[in-house]
């Protein structure tokens, strides 16, 4: 019998793990790549988070950035590689956590080389609740296991159109994206972002902290479906001013008008 789902082999970091990782990464610079990775290797074993995520997460925020030169880069996806061999051939941990749902396998061939390396084929006894219709869109790397309803997504839709964030166009892409399609729509094109990376940057953010509830911002899907990248620098470098981009507020009213019949 085909297996049709698949199985993580990972613990996903924390938002506040995430941010000190990169934060000692980058304060020990100077050091040469061992040095580096076992500083990263001790907080992880200290506040119990998976070291193959966060080597990722290094490679992930700083290999476009001079950094991470390419042989370190090299260095960090072989240890990473090293690391998810060895949890597929003792997959049991991952696959007898409760609350490690899988995921489906169209899914999984939309992860990047690399990520698919992070599951582990595996049907589950009981399997997890299906949506009620087929026509389901896929996310670039993940589903948006969100709890938004359609006119919810559709208001969200709106109000960025009323910013001037995107355009009327976009809806269908917009709504198959956030698991609501129109019709019969079961994909979503890319959808050009008017405003500033900042501000996209600040929109997936707090999508994730107040839609998702989520520590962990899921950056990549975002990136793909808004044709952006590193908006993780983005998030870094207005971080740094202590001033939030134009338009923040206006992302604040949208989640607050948003959510607030269903908190």
């Amino acid at each position: 019998m085909e297996n049709n789902y698949f199985i993580r082999l990972y613990i996903s970091l924390k938002h506040s793990e995430e941010e000190m990782i990169n934060k000692i990464w980058m304060q020990n610079s100077q050091d040469k790549i061992y040095h580096r990775k076992n500083a990263i290797k001790e907080y992880c074993e200290k506040e119990n988070c998976d070291f193959m995520i966060a080597l990722y997460s290094i490679v992930e925020n700083h290999k476009t950035n001079t950094s991470l030169n390419p042989n370190d880069i090299s260095d960090l996806e072989k240890q990473i590689l090293k690391i998810a061999k060895q949890r597929h051939r003792n997959p049991l941990p991952y696959i007898n956590n409760p609350l490690n749902l899988p995921i489906q396998k169209e899914n999984y061939y939309n992860l990047s080389t690399i990520q698919k390396q992070f599951y582990y084929p595996h049907t589950p006894k009981t399997l997890p609740p299906q949506p009620t219709t087929t026509n389901t869109p896929i996310s670039p790397t993940l589903t948006l296991n969100h709890t938004l309803n359609k006119p919810q997504v559709r208001k969200i839709f709106k109000a960025l159109c009323k910013t001037g964030c995107l355009e009327p166009h976009s809806q269908e892409s917009f709504l198959a994206f956030m698991n609501h399609p129109k019709g019969k729509t079961t994909h979503h094109n890319p959808i050009e972002w008017k405003k500033t990376k900042a501000l996209c940057a600040y929109f997936v953010d707090s999508f994730s902290h107040r839609v998702l509830k989520s520590e962990r911002i899921i950056w990549k899907p975002f990136e793909t479906l808004f044709s952006q990248k590193n908006l993780v620098r983005a998030k870094n470098d207005y971080q740094k001013t202590g001033i939030l981009p134009k338009g923040a507020k206006e992302i604040n009213k949208i989640w607050d008008e948003v959510l607030k019949k269903s908190n």
